[in-house]
Protein backbone atom coordinates (compact mmCIF):
# COMPACT_ATOMS: atom_id res chain seq x y z
CA UNK A 1 0.00 0.00 0.00
CA UNK A 2 1.31 3.50 -1.40
CA UNK A 3 1.91 6.03 1.33
CA UNK A 4 -0.94 8.66 1.32
CA UNK A 5 0.50 12.51 1.60
CA UNK A 6 -2.83 14.25 0.82
CA UNK A 7 -2.60 15.27 4.57
CA UNK A 8 1.25 15.71 5.15
CA UNK A 9 2.08 19.13 6.30
CA UNK A 10 3.38 21.73 4.41
CA UNK A 11 5.76 24.18 4.87
CA UNK A 12 4.31 28.06 4.51
CA UNK A 13 5.62 30.90 3.04
CA UNK A 14 7.35 32.81 5.97
CA UNK A 15 8.94 29.12 6.43
CA UNK A 16 10.48 29.39 3.03
CA UNK A 17 11.46 32.95 3.00
CA UNK A 18 13.16 32.37 6.52
CA UNK A 19 15.17 29.02 4.93
CA UNK A 20 16.42 31.44 1.71
CA UNK A 21 17.47 34.43 4.25
CA UNK A 22 19.29 32.04 6.11
CA UNK A 23 21.16 30.57 2.79
CA UNK A 24 21.97 34.41 1.58
CA UNK A 25 23.52 34.74 5.33
CA UNK A 26 25.73 31.67 4.37
CA UNK A 27 26.83 32.98 1.46
CA UNK A 28 27.20 36.25 2.52
CA UNK A 29 29.67 34.57 5.45
CA UNK A 30 31.23 32.08 2.88
CA UNK A 31 32.19 35.36 0.96
CA UNK A 32 33.43 37.63 4.16
CA UNK A 33 35.66 34.72 5.40
CA UNK A 34 37.15 34.63 1.51
CA UNK A 35 37.35 38.30 1.74
CA UNK A 36 39.34 38.09 4.77
CA UNK A 37 41.64 34.81 3.59
CA UNK A 38 42.82 37.26 0.47
CA UNK A 39 43.40 39.93 2.26
CA UNK A 40 46.06 38.23 4.74
CA UNK A 41 47.51 37.47 1.56
CA UNK A 42 47.70 41.35 0.57
CA UNK A 43 51.15 42.62 2.03
CA UNK A 44 50.73 45.74 4.27
CA UNK A 45 52.34 49.06 4.22
CA UNK A 46 55.43 48.43 6.30
CA UNK A 47 58.22 51.75 6.90
CA UNK A 48 61.45 51.32 5.47
CA UNK A 49 64.99 51.70 7.36
CA UNK A 50 67.14 53.50 4.82
CA UNK A 51 70.21 54.91 5.30
CA UNK A 52 71.56 58.22 2.95
CA UNK A 53 73.19 55.35 1.35
CA UNK A 54 70.30 53.61 0.40
CA UNK A 55 67.71 56.56 -0.45
CA UNK A 56 70.47 57.29 -3.42
CA UNK A 57 70.63 54.40 -4.95
CA UNK A 58 66.58 54.43 -5.03
CA UNK A 59 66.61 57.66 -6.77
CA UNK A 60 69.06 55.97 -9.40
CA UNK A 61 66.87 53.45 -9.34
CA UNK A 62 63.80 55.14 -10.12
CA UNK A 63 65.42 57.01 -12.68
CA UNK A 64 67.04 54.34 -14.75
CA UNK A 65 64.42 51.32 -13.87
CA UNK A 66 61.82 51.99 -12.54
CA UNK A 67 60.60 55.37 -14.64
CA UNK A 68 61.64 53.55 -17.77
CA UNK A 69 59.13 50.19 -16.71
CA UNK A 70 56.20 52.91 -15.56
CA UNK A 71 56.13 54.43 -18.49
CA UNK A 72 55.70 51.38 -20.70
CA UNK A 73 53.55 50.03 -18.27
CA UNK A 74 51.36 53.13 -19.05
CA UNK A 75 51.62 53.12 -22.16
CA UNK A 76 50.45 48.86 -22.12
CA UNK A 77 47.14 51.12 -20.44
CA UNK A 78 47.72 48.65 -17.37
CA UNK A 79 44.79 48.28 -14.84
CA UNK A 80 46.46 48.78 -11.80
CA UNK A 81 48.20 52.23 -12.87
CA UNK A 82 48.65 54.21 -9.31
CA UNK A 83 48.50 57.65 -8.47
CA UNK A 84 51.85 57.56 -7.80
CA UNK A 85 53.39 55.86 -10.97
CA UNK A 86 51.43 58.97 -12.86
CA UNK A 87 53.64 61.41 -10.67
CA UNK A 88 56.35 59.80 -11.54
CA UNK A 89 55.35 59.79 -15.29
CA UNK A 90 54.66 63.54 -14.51
CA UNK A 91 58.34 64.44 -14.45
CA UNK A 92 59.24 63.09 -18.08
CA UNK A 93 59.20 66.58 -19.07
CA UNK A 94 61.48 68.04 -16.51
CA UNK A 95 64.27 65.63 -17.65
CA UNK A 96 63.32 65.67 -21.28
CA UNK A 97 63.39 69.45 -21.24
CA UNK A 98 66.77 69.47 -20.17
CA UNK A 99 68.00 67.33 -22.57
CA UNK A 100 66.57 68.70 -25.25
CA UNK A 101 68.41 72.28 -23.98
CA UNK A 102 71.61 70.80 -24.42
CA UNK A 103 70.74 68.90 -28.20
CA UNK A 104 69.60 71.93 -29.71
CA UNK A 105 72.48 74.31 -30.08
CA UNK A 106 74.61 71.01 -30.65
CA UNK A 107 72.77 69.86 -33.14
CA UNK A 108 73.05 73.43 -34.31
CA UNK A 109 76.47 73.15 -34.65
CA UNK A 110 77.29 75.56 -31.83
CA UNK A 111 79.28 73.58 -29.44
CA UNK A 112 80.00 76.64 -27.44
CA UNK A 113 76.38 77.52 -26.64
CA UNK A 114 76.11 73.59 -26.43
CA UNK A 115 78.67 72.93 -23.44
CA UNK A 116 76.83 76.28 -21.81
CA UNK A 117 73.29 74.95 -21.79
CA UNK A 118 74.44 71.56 -20.19
CA UNK A 119 76.57 73.36 -17.54
CA UNK A 120 73.45 75.33 -17.12
CA UNK A 121 71.25 72.24 -16.88
CA UNK A 122 73.84 70.04 -15.06
CA UNK A 123 73.72 73.31 -12.35
CA UNK A 124 70.25 73.75 -11.98
CA UNK A 125 69.83 69.97 -10.99
CA UNK A 126 72.87 70.45 -8.47
CA UNK A 127 71.37 73.83 -7.21
CA UNK A 128 67.88 72.06 -6.44
CA UNK A 129 69.06 68.59 -5.14
CA UNK A 130 71.81 71.19 -2.98
CA UNK A 131 68.96 72.86 -1.38
CA UNK A 132 66.61 70.46 -1.06
CA UNK A 133 69.07 68.10 0.80
CA UNK A 134 69.95 71.41 3.40
CA UNK A 135 66.42 71.59 4.46
CA UNK A 136 65.32 68.58 4.60
CA UNK A 137 68.95 67.91 7.04
CA UNK A 138 67.93 71.25 8.95
CA UNK A 139 64.31 69.92 9.95
CA UNK A 140 65.99 66.40 10.90
CA UNK A 141 68.76 67.84 13.00
CA UNK A 142 66.86 70.68 14.36
CA UNK A 143 63.15 69.05 15.30
CA UNK A 144 64.02 65.07 14.38
CA UNK A 145 61.70 65.22 11.06
CA UNK A 146 62.93 62.77 8.55
CA UNK A 147 60.97 64.83 5.64
CA UNK A 148 62.20 61.36 3.13
CA UNK A 149 61.41 58.87 5.53
CA UNK A 150 59.70 55.79 3.20
CA UNK A 151 57.42 53.12 3.20
CA UNK A 152 56.74 49.80 1.02
CA UNK A 153 53.71 49.78 -0.10
CA UNK A 154 51.40 47.09 -0.78
CA UNK A 155 52.38 47.34 -4.80
CA UNK A 156 55.91 46.81 -3.77
CA UNK A 157 56.36 50.73 -4.50
CA UNK A 158 59.25 52.89 -2.19
CA UNK A 159 57.20 55.86 -1.59
CA UNK A 160 57.59 58.81 0.83
CA UNK A 161 55.32 58.97 4.10
CA UNK A 162 55.37 62.65 4.40
CA UNK A 163 54.51 63.13 0.42
CA UNK A 164 51.70 65.28 1.20
CA UNK A 165 50.40 67.48 3.80
CA UNK A 166 46.98 66.91 2.77
CA UNK A 167 47.80 62.85 2.80
CA UNK A 168 50.20 61.74 5.15
CA UNK A 169 50.81 58.60 6.24
CA UNK A 170 50.58 58.93 10.24
CA UNK A 171 49.20 55.43 10.36
CA UNK A 172 52.38 53.90 9.71
CA UNK A 173 54.30 55.91 12.63
CA UNK A 174 55.44 53.80 15.46
CA UNK A 175 54.72 55.17 18.95
CA UNK A 176 58.38 55.39 19.64
CA UNK A 177 58.03 57.94 16.59
CA UNK A 178 55.36 59.80 18.26
CA UNK A 179 57.54 60.04 21.52
CA UNK A 180 61.51 61.04 19.65
CA UNK A 181 59.19 63.69 17.93
CA UNK A 182 57.43 65.76 20.67
CA UNK A 183 60.65 65.36 22.21
CA UNK A 184 62.37 67.05 20.04
CA UNK A 185 59.32 69.87 19.76
CA UNK A 186 59.62 70.02 22.80
CA UNK A 187 56.40 69.11 23.22
CA UNK A 188 55.27 68.72 26.99
CA UNK A 189 54.77 65.30 28.44
CA UNK A 190 51.51 66.43 30.29
CA UNK A 191 50.11 67.81 26.79
CA UNK A 192 46.09 66.07 26.68
CA UNK A 193 46.67 65.31 23.24
CA UNK A 194 50.49 64.58 22.44
CA UNK A 195 50.56 62.65 19.39
CA UNK A 196 47.56 65.16 18.10
CA UNK A 197 50.29 67.84 18.42
CA UNK A 198 52.84 66.34 16.62
CA UNK A 199 50.97 65.33 13.73
CA UNK A 200 50.10 68.95 13.28
CA UNK A 201 53.14 70.23 13.39
CA UNK A 202 54.22 67.66 11.20
CA UNK A 203 51.68 68.90 8.45
CA UNK A 204 53.15 72.28 9.28
CA UNK A 205 56.31 71.54 8.51
CA UNK A 206 55.78 69.73 4.78
CA UNK A 207 53.70 72.25 4.19
CA UNK A 208 56.44 75.06 5.15
CA UNK A 209 59.13 72.66 3.76
CA UNK A 210 57.85 72.53 0.07
CA UNK A 211 57.73 76.43 0.19
CA UNK A 212 61.42 76.90 0.98
CA UNK A 213 62.50 74.06 -1.41
CA UNK A 214 60.69 75.87 -4.01
CA UNK A 215 62.28 79.47 -3.16
CA UNK A 216 65.83 78.42 -2.14
CA UNK A 217 66.22 75.86 -5.23
CA UNK A 218 65.34 78.23 -7.92
CA UNK A 219 67.33 81.27 -6.04
CA UNK A 220 70.07 78.86 -5.96
CA UNK A 221 69.28 77.11 -9.45
CA UNK A 222 68.88 80.58 -11.35
CA UNK A 223 72.44 81.68 -9.80
CA UNK A 224 73.97 78.31 -10.94
CA UNK A 225 72.03 78.18 -14.70
CA UNK A 226 71.92 82.24 -15.34
CA UNK A 227 75.20 83.18 -14.33
CA UNK A 228 77.63 80.40 -13.57
CA UNK A 229 76.60 79.05 -16.66
CA UNK A 230 77.24 82.02 -18.84
CA UNK A 231 81.31 81.62 -18.61
CA UNK A 232 83.11 80.71 -21.36
CA UNK A 233 85.56 79.04 -19.13
CA UNK A 234 83.21 76.18 -19.31
CA UNK A 235 85.13 75.56 -23.27
CA UNK A 236 88.11 75.12 -21.56
CA UNK A 237 87.03 71.72 -19.21
CA UNK A 238 87.16 69.87 -22.20
CA UNK A 239 90.98 69.91 -21.84
CA UNK A 240 90.92 68.25 -19.15
CA UNK A 241 89.51 65.02 -21.13
CA UNK A 242 92.83 63.56 -22.69
CA UNK A 243 94.44 63.82 -19.38
CA UNK A 244 92.23 61.75 -17.81
CA UNK A 245 92.12 59.20 -20.59
CA UNK A 246 95.90 58.73 -19.80
CA UNK A 247 95.67 58.53 -16.52
CA UNK A 248 92.72 55.77 -16.83
CA UNK A 249 95.32 53.96 -19.50
CA UNK A 250 98.12 54.05 -17.19
CA UNK A 251 98.71 50.24 -16.23
CA UNK A 252 101.00 50.70 -13.21
CA UNK A 253 98.55 52.94 -11.96
CA UNK A 254 96.00 50.65 -9.11
CA UNK A 255 92.20 52.04 -9.45
CA UNK A 256 92.08 54.09 -6.65
CA UNK A 257 94.47 56.16 -7.50
CA UNK A 258 93.01 56.15 -11.28
CA UNK A 259 89.77 57.75 -9.39
CA UNK A 260 91.28 59.73 -7.17
CA UNK A 261 93.94 61.59 -10.11
CA UNK A 262 90.90 61.70 -12.49
CA UNK A 263 88.67 63.56 -10.24
CA UNK A 264 91.76 65.89 -9.05
CA UNK A 265 92.56 66.64 -12.97
CA UNK A 266 87.98 67.04 -13.68
CA UNK A 267 87.86 69.38 -10.36
CA UNK A 268 90.68 71.77 -11.28
CA UNK A 269 88.85 72.29 -14.74
CA UNK A 270 85.86 72.78 -13.02
CA UNK A 271 87.49 75.45 -10.97
CA UNK A 272 88.18 77.86 -13.62
CA UNK A 273 84.22 78.96 -14.54
CA UNK A 274 83.74 78.95 -10.61
CA UNK A 275 86.71 81.15 -9.72
CA UNK A 276 85.76 83.74 -12.30
CA UNK A 277 81.98 84.16 -11.71
CA UNK A 278 82.20 83.87 -8.02
CA UNK A 279 85.29 86.10 -7.61
CA UNK A 280 83.46 89.75 -6.57
CA UNK A 281 85.90 91.37 -5.41
CA UNK A 282 86.23 93.63 -8.54
CA UNK A 283 83.32 92.82 -10.33
CA UNK A 284 80.34 95.44 -11.08
CA UNK A 285 77.54 95.38 -8.57
CA UNK A 286 75.07 93.36 -10.18
CA UNK A 287 77.27 90.25 -9.72
CA UNK A 288 77.98 90.87 -6.26
CA UNK A 289 74.20 91.25 -5.64
CA UNK A 290 73.62 87.94 -7.77
CA UNK A 291 75.79 86.18 -5.18
CA UNK A 292 75.45 87.78 -2.34
CA UNK A 293 71.88 87.29 -2.86
CA UNK A 294 71.91 84.02 -3.05
CA UNK A 295 74.18 83.37 -0.19
CA UNK A 296 71.48 85.54 1.82
CA UNK A 297 68.71 83.52 1.10
CA UNK A 298 70.50 80.09 1.99
CA UNK A 299 71.23 82.04 5.37
CA UNK A 300 68.19 83.57 6.35
CA UNK A 301 66.43 79.64 5.14
CA UNK A 302 68.46 77.82 7.61
CA UNK A 303 67.72 80.26 10.47
CA UNK A 304 64.19 80.23 10.05
CA UNK A 305 64.49 76.66 10.11
CA UNK A 306 66.12 76.56 13.02
CA UNK A 307 64.07 78.92 15.26
CA UNK A 308 60.72 78.85 13.48
CA UNK A 309 60.41 75.76 11.53
CA UNK A 310 58.11 74.66 14.68
CA UNK A 311 55.98 77.31 15.78
CA UNK A 312 55.50 78.00 18.64
CA UNK A 313 52.32 77.29 20.71
CA UNK A 314 50.51 76.78 23.95
CA UNK A 315 50.06 73.58 24.69
CA UNK A 316 46.69 72.75 26.90
CA UNK A 317 47.42 70.34 29.74
CA UNK A 318 45.43 66.77 30.14
CA UNK A 319 43.42 68.76 33.12
CA UNK A 320 42.41 71.55 31.08
CA UNK A 321 39.07 71.33 30.25
CA UNK A 322 39.47 73.58 27.43
CA UNK A 323 37.81 77.43 26.33
CA UNK A 324 34.39 75.50 25.37
CA UNK A 325 33.85 73.74 28.41
CA UNK A 326 35.20 76.45 30.70
CA UNK A 327 32.38 79.26 28.88
CA UNK A 328 29.55 76.18 29.20
CA UNK A 329 30.43 76.12 32.85
CA UNK A 330 29.33 80.09 33.45
CA UNK A 331 26.32 80.61 30.93
CA UNK A 332 23.28 81.82 32.20
CA UNK A 333 21.54 79.46 30.11
CA UNK A 334 20.92 76.04 31.18
CA UNK A 335 19.66 74.42 27.79
CA UNK A 336 22.34 75.86 25.89
CA UNK A 337 24.96 75.35 28.40
CA UNK A 338 23.92 71.56 28.04
CA UNK A 339 24.70 71.50 25.07
CA UNK A 340 28.06 72.78 24.94
CA UNK A 341 28.79 70.28 27.72
CA UNK A 342 27.46 67.52 25.23
CA UNK A 343 29.61 69.17 22.46
CA UNK A 344 32.70 70.53 23.08
CA UNK A 345 36.24 68.67 23.43
CA UNK A 346 39.28 69.59 25.05
CA UNK A 347 41.19 72.37 23.07
CA UNK A 348 44.53 70.23 22.79
CA UNK A 349 46.86 72.82 21.72
CA UNK A 350 46.31 76.31 20.58
CA UNK A 351 48.52 78.90 18.67
CA UNK A 352 50.22 81.24 21.76
CA UNK A 353 48.37 84.36 21.76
Amino acid sequence: MLPNFRHAPHSTKSQTDALLKNLAQWEQWQQYIQLQERRKQIPEDTLLDYTFLDKGLHHLKTGFITLPKTILRGLAGANDFTFSEAMLVAKVPYYLGGLFLIASPIMGKNLKEGVRQGAAVLLYLMGNAGSHFLINSLYRLRFGIDLTMMYRSQTGQAEQVFASSDFPRFDLLKPRHYEYLARKMEIPPETADRNGAVRSQLRHAITTSRALKLVVGNSISAIGAGYIARSDKWLETQKAFPSIQGILKNPRMSLLQKASQSISVLSEGLRAPFMERLAIGESPQWKKCVVLGGLASLAVTSLYIWFRGVPDRHYVASNDEGPLVQYAATHPNSAFRQVLNNTATPNYWRTQP
